[in-house]
């Protein structure tokens, strides 16, 4: 007989219980899933955000353990294209201005290398906000802070 695999729940997969309540409320109003305003470009957007923050703290950490004297200086938004739809991203800027972000280069417009398709997959096969982010640890080195 085959072992029955147990699927996380919604509780898992979206640990910030508004989030929750706001993609359920979305979800049964029939909003759209991707594309602009979807729910799940809603999702990938903060995804994308909180791992540049998460850059950002590794950078900051670095360079205090060189001995630099660094800290935040606020943040540049703009639109970056992906196959869900356009994210608004907030990258954070540091005051030495030597922070290059790796999850989106300055000057890029495009969520690259298919990011965002892994992090939706990853979603669609019930892994949880923090197992993507260990899966983003993993396989690519990326620091990604806790969503708020």
């Amino acid at each position: 007989m085959k072992k029955r695999v147990k699927r996380p729940g919604l509780q898992e997969l979206i640990p910030d219980e508004k989030k929750r309540e706001e993609v359920i409320s979305r979800l049964y109003a029939g909003d759209p899933i991707v594309g602009k305003d979807g729910i799940f470009t809603d999702l990938l957007q903060a995804l994308v955000n909180a791992s540049l923050e998460g850059e950002m703290d590794y950078h900051l950490e670095e360079d205090a353990n060189q001995g630099i004297q660094n800290r935040r200086n606020g943040h540049t938004g703009k639109t970056v294209r992906s196959r869900v739809g356009p994210l608004q991203i907030q990258t954070p800027r540091d005051r030495e201005g030597n922070y290059n972000p790796l999850l989106v280069k300055k000057w890029e417009r495009e969520l690259g290398q298919g990011i965002d398709h892994i992090i939706l997959s990853l979603y669609a096969c019930g892994q949880s906000v923090e197992d993507v982010r260990h899966q983003l640890q993993e396989l690519y080195g990326l620091e990604v802070s806790q969503a708020p």
